[in-house]
């Protein structure tokens, strides 16, 4: 029971963990990235880019008091790959390129470049925890 629950609204705790963490500590720690990851990894409806698109306003609007261009760029960014991930059939090649994008744009976001870097490489971790639960 308990461990439906958690994987039925474990996007939601990791989204309100994200905004509550990336809120006051963006620039040195972006837990954005691996939220992104995630977000990828569990896309199933057209609701979740909706989620997606919400969580990503708001945290804009903690980080930056306002709506960043960047933010545009990343929800551009995983719209686009969710796309693109329907037409390969090795699927880790358009994921790696994708956190690497969002590593990127979060760089240009003012975060530091050295965390971003190091949360980008371990977010491929939850690729392979995707792979051993199916």
């Amino acid at each position: 029971m308990s461990k439906n629950f958690a994987e039925k609204y474990l996007i939601y705790i990791v989204s309100i963990l994200v905004l509550a963490f990336d809120g006051a500590y963006f620039d040195i720690f972006p837990l954005i990235i691996p939220y992104m990851a995630l977000e990828y990894l569990k896309f199933s409806k057209i609701a979740d880019s909706l989620r997606v698109l919400v969580i990503l306003i708001i945290h804009s609007s903690l980080c930056f008091q306002r709506i960043n261009f960047i933010y545009v760029l990343i929800f551009a960014t995983y719209i686009s790959f969710i796309i693109i991930r329907e037409y390969f059939l090795k699927p880790f090649l358009p994921f790696l390129i994708y956190i690497f994008s969002i590593g990127l744009l979060t760089i240009v976001a003012d975060s530091c470049w050295i965390t971003s870097l190091i949360l980008t490489t371990s977010s491929l971790f939850l690729w392979r925890n995707k792979l051993e639960k199916a």
